[in-house]
């Protein structure tokens, strides 16, 4: 049913990758509103929250997650500093705790 409105299809967690829970909250958020309208159809079995206020708090963690995920990556270079990375962490936690 999805694939007849998107050529995107969802992301499944992988265990040993953390930010593959950044890929599928990403990817739901590209695709809220065709699961919307699969979620109103008979075959539908997963209820989704359709509020503004989940939506919205979806976006935020997504770009949270965003943020690690491109400090994860700026540490395997290895070309950042200590100092660089607690700034960049301290911003994840700020952004994180103005969500809340």
């Amino acid at each position: 049913m999805l694939r007849n409105l998107t050529h995107l299809t969802p992301v499944l967690h992988n265990a040993t990758r953390w930010s593959s829970k950044f890929h599928m909250l990403k990817r739901f958020n590209e695709i809220r509103d065709e699961l919307l309208q699969v979620a109103d159809t008979e075959e539908a079995t997963v209820p989704i929250d359709r509020s503004t206020a989940f939506k919205r708090n979806a976006e935020k963690f997504c770009k949270m997650l965003r943020e690690i995920n491109s400090i994860t990556l700026l540490l395997q270079i290895g070309n950042e500093t200590l100092a660089d990375v607690v700034c960049a962490l301290t911003r994840c936690y700020s952004m994180s705790s103005s969500t809340a």
